[in-house]
């Protein structure tokens, strides 16, 4: 019941916002700013890229020893933009964004192509970013939430046959 009504009060407070968010407003909801934008190299930053096909080394309990091996590293994600307020201009101000991630490695070696890890990831991220002059600027962001790996089920129920003693 109480997360029903916090469900409806956060909904009740961003159409507020959306409402009242008219031209000259300062407030602004579900616009993508960019107070801190996810790095491009980043490994776990949510956004969307694609590693295929790749090489890596062999991981301990993979059933065939060959090494390198063909994989494909997938990584989906995004930052959703709830809301926030500008600044002085467009480009510094603050707001609250959903960050989602989910990233997946799959092997092409062993007869079950297993996944071999699977990273999910979803929280609340705060962003401020404030200028200080044509070329510069800083910007913070805080990322609150959950971040969870695994291995795959295949490759976990492979190990545990071929390995009885070794795998855990």
């Amino acid at each position: 019941m109480k997360a029903r009504r916090s469900f409806l009060l956060s909904c009740g407070l961003l159409l507020f916002i959306s409402s009242s968010a008219a031209e000259g407003q300062k407030w602004w909801t579900f616009e993508d700013k960019d107070y801190y934008k996810p790095l491009i190299a980043g490994v776990r930053e949510p956004h969307v890229s694609a590693l295929a096909l790749a090489w890596a080394d062999r991981m301990p309990f993979m059933v065939d020893d060959q090494s390198p091996r063909q994989v494909w590293d997938i990584d989906l994600g995004a930052e959703i933009p709830l809301f926030g307020r500008k600044l002085e201009n467009d480009q510094e101000g603050f707001g609250f964004w959903i960050p989602i991630d989910f990233h997946m490695i799959e092997d092409f070696v062993d007869d079950s192509e297993p996944i071999v890890n699977t990273d999910y990831r979803f929280g609340l991220m705060a962003k401020v970013r404030r200028t200080l002059d044509d070329e510069k600027a800083w910007a913070v962001r805080v990322f609150v939430g959950h971040e969870s790996t695994h291995l795959g089920d295949e490759f976990a129920i492979v190990g545990q046959r071929a390995f009885r003693r070794e795998f855990e």
